[in-house]
């Protein structure tokens, strides 16, 4: 009902739901579009991160034969590594905004120099002139430019969420396209394993990441344009926080130490089953395509997870919406050891375990913009720093992740497939027992998420009182 006032006086309007929904569908229709955009860099992300994730260890074990312990500890020793060095990327993003430099300049170098490394790594071969240190610094060199593209894409959810967009919309939307790019690289893995003859080749691996770099770049570049404009000089109208004081504070924040154990645990130990595929499909069940499916079946139960996890947490709240995925996650892995590998009910359960596992860092993430809220109110911009701590969990995660797979690995004698071809259980069992200890684990801590922050962590020291 609408009172609309002319010279003639005023009447009563009856405006009907859908009338007024109509009226506003062009503003919500370019919200969305501005906020997809704005999300496309998540595509580009995705691409890089997974295809390290896939092949980087596969690529050490399978084409320069390195041993899967030495392979897992020098991946590991990348990411952590690359996560040390976190906090001062953030820092020095913060030191750059209070400046008025835009992410823009992080978007257009750091993926193309990020794919171009990764693309050298795997033009590697057993030639011999490759050692280990070699090979450390050809990962390590690639994690640092992978950091460069990373925090500015998350940070910008931040900026986002400023402009007045729903943290859950916001991450929703990013890891929908996230999970575009994970399904692109899952329908490139039977490609690039299966060359002439049915047999990996290492150059089918090169040119496929030469071709997936340039499409990061172009969605880099098409978000790039999407993004907020810097504000220079806001920050200057305050007395600048010290560093110390931005330190204090992440420490002193809660919240944000619960998701970090979230992540450790969800990185560590409940991605070990999607991890292992490659080499579930290669040596256990004797067929590179079934790894191809498989990463798809997950990729779909993660796309899926997207928006029915959006309505979810929008009618229940962030937090029961990230318990239920922990929960379906473990139920989905615990049922693996027993689903015969070669039935289509396998997919059915990767596919659950994929919407676990694809609804679990959205709601982690989308917690996170609530965790540094109180940055975000300080007289300088410290959430760089607080999403870099995220970050270096992620990686730190992925590290451990690696390590503990070269582990399974050497455990299972993961090359024995058995007498007459039969698949050995030991390799998935243990990667199954990963995950499920994973999840639980990673339940238990976000259980204290529902408790309310503490005063102390709700504004930085230094800041005026509210």
């Amino acid at each position: 009902m609408n009172i609309n006032v002319s010279g003639r006086g005023w009447h009563l309007e009856f405006v009907s739901p859908a009338r007024r929904l109509f009226r506003r569908m062009p503003f919500q229709i370019s919200r969305l579009l501005l906020l997809a955009r704005c999300s496309t860099v998540d595509f580009g992300k995705a691409i890089l991160w997974r295809m390290f994730k896939l092949f980087a260890l596969f690529h050490l074990v399978e084409t320069l034969g390195v041993d899967p312990d030495l392979a897992g500890m020098l991946v590991m020793t990348s990411l952590v590594a690359d996560a040390a060095t976190d906090p001062l990327v953030g820092g020095l993003i913060d030191g750059l905004s209070r400046r008025g430099w835009s992410y823009r300049l992080y978007y257009l170098v750091a993926p193309l120099i990020a794919g171009g490394v990764l693309t050298a790594f795997f033009s590697l071969t057993t030639g011999g002139w490759a050692s280990s240190w070699q090979i450390l610094i050809f990962l390590v060199a690639f994690r640092i430019a992978y950091t460069f593209s990373d925090i500015p894409a998350n940070l910008s959810a931040v900026q986002i969420a400023e402009q007045g967009h729903d943290a859950t919309v916001i991450w929703g939307m990013k890891k929908g396209f996230a999970m575009l790019g994970t399904l692109a690289i899952s329908a490139c893995v039977a490609p690039i394993l299966r060359g002439q003859g049915g047999r990996f080749e290492p150059r089918n691996l090169i040119i496929a990441m030469g071709l997936l770099t340039l499409v990061t770049a172009l969605a880099y570049v098409l978000s790039a344009g999407a993004l907020p404009t810097a504000r220079r000089g806001a920050s200057g109208r305050a007395a600048p926080v010290a560093l110390s004081a931005r330190l204090q504070a992440v420490v002193q924040n809660g919240r944000l130490w619960m998701l970090v154990g979230v992540i450790l645990a969800t990185g560590v130990l409940t991605d070990a089953l999607g991890a292992g595929m490659l080499f579930i499909g290669q040596n256990v069940v004797g067929d590179a395509a079934w790894s191809g499916r498989a990463l798809f079946w997950i990729a779909v139960g993660g796309t899926v997870a997207i928006p029915c996890g959006s309505a979810i947490a929008l009618r229940l709240g962030r937090v029961p919406t990230l318990h239920a995925a922990l929960v379906v996650t473990a139920l989905a892995a615990a049922a693996v050891p027993f689903t015969l590998l070669r039935s289509q009910a396998i997919y059915a359960v990767l596919a659950v375990y994929g919407f676990g596992l694809g609804l679990t860092p959205m709601m982690y993430w989308a917690i996170s913009i609530d965790a540094v809220a109180p940055a975000a109110r300080a007289p300088a911009p410290s959430q760089a720093l607080s999403l870099s701590l995220m970050s270096a969990s992620v990686k730190v995660g992925g590290g451990l992740n690696a390590a503990l797979i070269g582990f399974c690995l050497q455990a299972s004698q993961w090359k024995d497939v058995g007498v007459g071809g039969a698949p050995r259980l030991d390799l998935i069992t243990l990667l199954t027992l990963c995950s499920v200890a994973g999840a639980l684990i990673a339940l238990g801590i976000s259980v204290r998420l529902n408790t309310p922050p503490k005063c102390s962590e709700l504004k930085l020291p230094g800041m005026p009182p509210t």
